[in-house]
């Protein structure tokens, strides 16, 4: 178990995730469980990285959470795309299956992860250490 860090929005959910089957909620003092099927519950190393992101980011107000892992985490390749459902289920179709030549040719419509990504299947949120605002 470490000490890891997750960006939500002010309403303390997914913040790239537009969809109810994919968004989750991160209140303090619980624990939550990844979606099934899905990458996990993606964290960042450190504040900074958390940071970072925030500021590249389109959205302007967000929360930095300090989590608790629940389990081994595992480094991430690739993310897939968040602009709209359609893509966002594909993406993970093309995982669930796990065949080296659709995964090639979905290739174009993965991104890199930002820099100290990694995801659980469980983590217990601790607390609310930063509000953040950017684009000001």
């Amino acid at each position: 178990m470490a000490i890891r860090y997750k960006v939500t929005n002010m309403e303390d959910k997914s913040i790239v995730m537009d969809f109810p089957e994919f968004i989750l909620t991160y209140k303090d003092g619980e624990i939550v469980e990844a979606k099934k099927d899905t990458l996990g519950i993606l964290c960042f190393h450190i504040i900074d990285q958390c940071k970072k992101f925030c500021k590249e980011s389109i959205h302007y107000k967000y929360k930095i959470k300090k989590v608790e892992t629940l389990g081994k985490g595992k480094k991430i390749e690739y993310v897939g795309p968040a602009r709209h459902l359609p893509s966002l289920r594909d993406f993970y179709t093309t995982l669930k299956k796990n065949n080296k030549s659709d995964y090639d040719n979905y290739f174009l419509k993965m991104y890199t992860p930002p820099a100290g990504t990694i995801a659980y299947k469980k983590i217990k949120v601790l607390e609310t250490i930063e509000t953040i605002e950017t684009h000001e």
